[in-house]
């Protein structure tokens, strides 16, 4: 029962952050690309991880050729490619303060 919890948490977690996170850099125009990117990237977490479960429900058609371990390394690979896409804007260019302009 706890890991059922606990991976709930930790795959809704990077849905909300990155809408969270898209939203307010949406509102900074040097960032706005970033902000979208965030948001496409949450959407995209979402159906990921609705198809990996789907893959892992017994009797679906993936769930024979035992797909559920590459569809959970597909989501990993997407989460952690956001925090490496955002960690490298920041590093090439700095973060600067937000401007609401």
């Amino acid at each position: 029962m706890h890991w059922l919890v606990g991976a709930d948490w930790g795959l809704v977690g990077p849905v909300i952050a990155f809408a969270v996170v898209g939203v307010v850099l949406r509102g900074d125009r040097r960032w706005r690309g970033w902000g979208t990117y965030s948001l496409v990237a949450s959407g995209v977490t979402v159906v990921l991880v609705d198809l990996m479960f789907w893959v892992f429900t017994p009797g679906t058609t993936l769930a024979g050729p035992h797909l559920g371990g590459l569809m959970e390394r597909i989501v990993v690979f997407e989460v952690l490619g956001w925090y490496v896409a955002i960690g490298l804007r920041i590093l090439r260019e700095g973060s600067g303060e937000l401007t609401t302009k």
